[in-house]
């Protein structure tokens, strides 16, 4: 049986993991050839389990490729994209997010064929002119929207939100013109299932209001409401960054791990009541199933509840089966219902948490009391899932396991509790208990913070390595009779001491990041890192740095930078700069800002950048060749005719790094420097605007690579046609970030590697990066 579920799980996920869907004619290709084999095979008894595993393999397959191509076909077409439009439609799920930057997510009246029946909406600051206070479930609106297809920006060690989107089923989002104000048509009162789905949502909105009038003004009410109903928008950064410095982020989302714990209490306490072994398992899948609707039965719920119906379900048949056995179900369980969700990490996360608790506890049962095993079975868990957690973000809490055994039977068997008792009439007391018990809990994750230090960047490891530390994990969680098993270290070496990818001595690795439109590129010798610019901000409270940039150097394994340059002052070039400095304190900063700047506030070596600059990191050469000092002190020189252009020198090849230089720029370089222009990589001036890259400027530097650092249907429409087109011309191989992603060039000497992420990684629902 293990056999035959693992054939259907592993069809699905070789799906989900292929660059493209398997056309018709191969798939029938394929159930010929099975039908062949049944022939040839049919009288071998040993074949027969051969042709069951690929029929339930092709059959996995076949089935996810298929919803696949189902949700292919309700994606939003061409013409309306970035197009304004008049939605009318009611309101299906809870809206998240603080007043003026709301998401919703709307199911939109029938209208024209092929539009996608359902579109997230947006809400961003200011707040819409005449815009209702609230939004609630089940009331229906028209507004007029700008709508898009996801897009995300795709980077090493960066969260990819267009496969979010897509595993979350979401097509369409759109974002609501603040010019005109929303209409409102009343409340909807549909049948079926959305009409259940609109009530379970509603009376969420009511719980969620009224848990904010009872925690109104309490520092720890929002991790409450986010424990209860899942909705995490009014955590504080300050809060977050207290949970994920300590690795306890996992707990403050309604997680498996809080439902699994909730039904085993709520088990525990039916066998107070009654004898009945079927009464208690029943008892715990109430629980749990109750703890999910008010949760929104979301991914993760639905999966966690996945795996206690099948549990239950095999103790009421009363045929026990092997907790490998019961993994497996809950996997197939989960994945016929919802093929796409191995895209998202809480899958793995999830699934790779149970497996190591039962594998822990396979030996433990009946030894220790209820909560000794609950304990021994999280810490091992804890400890297990570090490889996992360090190839997924790319860092790890060095009090990870001591604050995860501080806090798990804190929050999972007191304050999710208490705060769900809170919600009946009359134990509102609860919720008090609740919160003094939460602000406890962070109290104690603070002190630890403040012994312990900052969590340990380490790069993304590799298949093999992440392999290798998973089996050392295991061996070291075997069962005590088994001798050497602290051999099992020996695995997780790779982890920390594996070699980090770095140029040889001479050559340089230039990463253009993709922040949208924006500029960030990661320059790496030998031993030396150089970050020129730090994206834009996005928000009052992200920016690419964040988001970004530093992700990215903890993939690459960089634990020091050597040095930043901020080509100038705008925001799509700087707006990153405080979380860099802020996580990666930098030896000096060049920049053509006065020293006086707002930006420099707090920088410890702020230098000037200008040109005849010149540093050399392991036989690359950096030269800046624009501006000089008059050019600083030019009053008629704009912000962007200021901005420091940079030259790099590996063997014979050259790189440049103009920024948002304009025409009056480029002639100055052409008059002081023609010698120097000569570039065989150019990152493309001004993202490709039509003030810049001149013909006579392309025509010097010639280059045989043009990178274009733009985002996604920007509103400056970068990069001009025209521009485009010249370098087309030029014969000069184009790259976008925005078709793209994060662009990597190895150089050493006379050839340039090009790796191009969206290429390397390709996903069947986008399309890959082509050049025209």
């Amino acid at each position: 049986m293990r056999l035959l579920l693992c054939a259907w799980v592993l069809g699905i996920l070789v799906l989900q993991a292929a660059p493209n869907l398997a056309p018709l004619p191969v798939l029938e290709g394929a159930s010929l050839v099975w039908g062949l084999g049944v022939g040839i095979l049919r009288r071998w008894p040993r074949g027969r389990p051969i042709l069951l595993f690929l029929a339930l393999f092709l059959g996995g397959f076949v089935m996810a490729n298929e919803r696949a191509r189902l949700r292919l076909a309700h994606r939003l077409p061409a013409r309306w994209e970035h197009q304004s439009l008049t939605l009318t439609g009611t309101l299906l799920s809870l809206p998240e997010g603080r007043a003026g930057a709301r998401r919703f997510r709307v199911a939109v009246d029938p209208g024209p064929p092929l539009f996608p029946a359902e579109v997230a909406l947006s809400e961003f600051v200011p707040p819409l002119r005449d815009a209702p206070a609230d939004l609630h479930p089940g009331q229906r609106w028209r507004w007029q929207c700008r709508v898009r297809s996801p897009h995300g920006l795709v980077n090493p060690g960066g969260f990819d939100s267009a496969t979010w989107a897509w595993s979350e089923g979401i097509l369409a989002q759109g974002s609501i013109d603040r010019r005109t104000p929303p209409v409102f048509l009343g409340w909807a009162h549909p049948g079926g299932l959305t009409g259940i789905h609109l009530f379970i949502e509603t009376q969420r909105d009511l719980l969620r209001q009224r848990l904010r009038d009872q925690l109104k003004g309490q520092p720890w009410g929002p991790v409450l409401i986010a424990l209860v109903i899942g909705d995490q928008s009014a955590i504080s950064p300050a809060a977050w960054q207290l949970f994920w410095a300590t690795g306890v982020g996992h707990l403050i989302s309604i997680s498996g791990l809080h439902i699994t714990m909730l039904a085993g209490l709520v088990a525990r306490i039916a066998g107070l009541l009654s004898p009945s072994l079927r009464l208690r398992w029943l008892a715990g899948w109430l629980g749990a199933s109750a703890y999910a609707l008010i949760a929104g039965f979301s991914l993760p719920t639905q999966r966690t509840l996945a795996m206690i119906t099948v549990i239950t379900l095999a103790h009421f048949q009363l045929r026990p089966l092997p907790p490998s056995t019961l993994l497996l179900l809950a996997a197939a369980l989960t994945l016929t219902g919802d093929p796409f969700a191995p895209l998202s990490p809480s899958f793995w996360l999830s699934f790779g948490a149970v497996s190591w608790m039962v594998y822990a506890g396979a030996h433990q049962t009946g030894q220790f009391p209820f909560w000794k095993q609950e304990v021994h079975r999280q810490w091992a868990a804890t400890w297990a899932m570090m490889p996992l957690l360090i190839w997924l973000f790319g860092q790890v809490s060095w009090i990870s396991p001591l604050a995860n055994a501080l806090a798990i039977p804190l929050v999972s068997l007191g304050v999710v509790p208490l705060a769900l008792l809170g919600l009946i009439p009359g134990l509102g007391f609860c919720l008090g208990m609740a919160h003094a018990l939460m602000a406890g809990t962070a109290w104690g994750l603070a002190w630890l913070v403040r012994q312990g230090g900052p969590p340990l960047a380490l790069p993304t490891p590799s298949l093999p390595v992440l392999i290798v530390a998973t089996l050392g994990v295991g061996f070291l969680l075997a069962p005590r009779g088994i001798p050497g098993r602290w051999a099992g270290c020996l695995g997780l070496l790779g982890l920390v001491a594996s070699p980090l990818p770095r140029p040889d001595t001479g050559g340089l690795w230039l990463d253009l990041l993709d922040v949208g439109q924006g500029l960030a590129v990661v320059l790496r010798t030998a031993r030396h890192t150089l970050v020129v610019d730090t994206g834009p901000r996005v928000g009052p409270e992200q920016d690419a740095g964040e988001r970004v940039v530093i992700p990215a150097l903890r993939s690459f394994g960089v634990r020091r930078l050597d040095g930043l340059l901020l080509s100038h002052g705008d925001l799509d070039h700087s707006g990153g700069l405080r979380s860099l400095v802020e996580a990666y304190p930098v030896p000096w900063i060049l920049s053509p800002l006065p020293a006086t700047h707002p930006l420099l506030r707090d920088i410890p070596h702020p230098l000037a950048c200008v040109a005849g600059t010149r540093w050399n990191w392991e036989g690359v050469d950096f030269e800046i060749l624009y501006p000089d000092r008059t050019d600083l002190s030019d009053p008629t020189l704009g912000r962007n005719d200021r901005a420091c252009v940079l030259r790099l020198t590996v063997g014979t090849l050259h790189v440049l790094l103009p920024a948002d230089i304009e025409a009056r720029s480029e002639q100055a370089l052409l008059e002081r420097s023609p010698e120097k222009l000569q570039a065989d990589v150019l990152i493309v001036p001004h993202h490709g605007s039509r003030t810049s890259s001149t013909p006579a400027f392309l025509q010097a530097v010639a280059p045989r690579w043009s990178l274009f650092s733009v985002g996604d249907h920007n509103r400056f429409k970068h990069p001009n046609p025209l521009v485009w087109m010249r370098y087309g011309e030029a014969h000069s191989e184009r790259l976008r970030t925005d078709q793209c992603g994060a662009i990597e060039l190895h150089m050493a000497d006379r050839q340039i590697q090009e790796i191009v992420l969206r290429s390397a990684f390709p996903h069947y629902w986008e399309s890959n990066c082509t050049t025209p």
